[in-house]
Parts: C-alpha cells; structure tokens; sequence
C-alpha cells in the first residue's frame, strides 16, 4: 500500500473510530482515476456524482 492509500486509511479509521463518525464522506474527480482506486480499494461505496469545478465529481462513503 502506498502513501496515499495509508494517509486516507488512517483519516478514514480515525473519523470512524475515534471521532465515532456514522460515515466518512469523500469526494474526488472521475478523471482521478488513482484517488478512486484507493477509496474502491479501501472499501468505499460509490453514492453519486456532481458536476463541481468545472468537471465530473465522484462520492464516495463507508457506509450505505
């Protein structure tokens, strides 16, 4: 696992954790396709999609 997918576990574990978070919410471009393999790797849920800044925005949860 890279740094990336390990800094996103961590934020991920922590809100859910520690923070005791229902969900954790994140949002990244469809273009990104690295950032959507480490959120679909880690166990991520696509929940919907935006158009925002100009391009395509994929949502992803932890739970639906």
């Amino acid at each position: 696992m890279g740094l990336a997918a390990e800094a996103v576990e961590a934020i991920i574990k922590f809100g859910l954790d520690k923070l005791k978070l229902v969900r954790v919410v994140a949002e990244t471009q469809s273009a990104n396709l690295k950032s959507r393999q480490i959120l679909e790797c880690l166990g991520t849920q696509v929940i919907g999609s935006v158009e925002k800044f100009g391009a395509r925005q994929v949502i992803y949860t932890t739970e639906c």
